[in-house]
């Protein structure tokens, strides 16, 4: 039918955008040397090649490429949680939730029988993973992420929809498809460039005390390497 037709050719549409970040981020990779670009290449690949399996499997759950499938969308997504944890050096701390959380799942699923709640949580909790990420960068190192942010939320969301069969799956890929070149648009830009160089320099220096005035007129200058004091008087 139009309808079928649609989707797999949105679908298509869709893991061919995903998997020309492979390229597109190992150039960059290679012209910065920065691994938070390699680790989200490969994971792009991954992903993209997990896109197209849905191409000539459509009823993923009960095909025989179901290992296969989920073994590349979970590697995919650790690699892109692992290049955040890389950009922010908290690569072991990030690593370490996205297997433990799935682990623990997993047997409760097992020992339980329910299995409902471990697979909703391996759908929905890599872009939320991300999503959760990228809003720490945001509130707490003050450094503007907003487009792969506004990207990887809608992401989450068209998943979410797509979950709980509120949207047309064609809708769905084409919409993550858009939502893609938005994330890899923020990462071609200059601003966030300056954002991996400097959050890089800002986690090896330390965090630098600031200037303050102490109750007997005075101010220290406070060196954020060698912490030595200067001492002037202000009266």
């Amino acid at each position: 039918t139009m309808i079928e037709l649609f989707e797999s050719l949105m679908r298509i549409f869709n893991g061919l955008i995903t998997l020309s970040f492979f390229p597109l981020l190992y150039n960059l990779y290679k012209r910065t040397s920065r691994r938070f670009f390699l680790y989200w290449s490969l994971g792009f690949l991954l992903y993209g090649i997990n896109i197209m399996l849905r191409v000539v499997a459509t009823d993923i759950t009960v095909s025989n490429l179901t290992i296969i499938a989920f073994f590349l969308t979970t590697t995919g997504f650790i690699l892109i949680v692992t290049g955040i944890g890389e950009l922010i050096q908290r690569t072991k701390y990030l690593l370490t939730l996205t297997l433990i959380l799935p682990i623990i799942l997993l047997i409760t699923a097992v020992l339980g029988g329910n299995w409902q709640y471990f697979i909703w949580f391996i759908v929905l909790s890599p872009y939320a993973f991300i999503v959760l990420s990228l809003i720490g960068i945001q509130s707490y190192y003050n450094y503007d992420v907003k487009m792969l942010l506004a990207g990887w939320a809608n992401i989450f969301l068209l998943n979410f929809a797509f979950a709980f069969n509120y949207m047309n799956p064609g809708f769905v890929d084409l919409l993550s498809a858009v939502s893609k070149i938005i994330i890899y648009w923020g990462m071609t830009q200059p601003s966030f460039a300056f954002i991996v160089d400097d959050l890089g320099r800002f986690m090896i220096s330390g965090i630098a005390t600031e200037y303050h005035l102490p109750e007997n007129g005075e101010f220290s200058l406070v060196n954020p390497v060698s912490y030595t004091h200067l001492t002037l008087p202000t009266n």
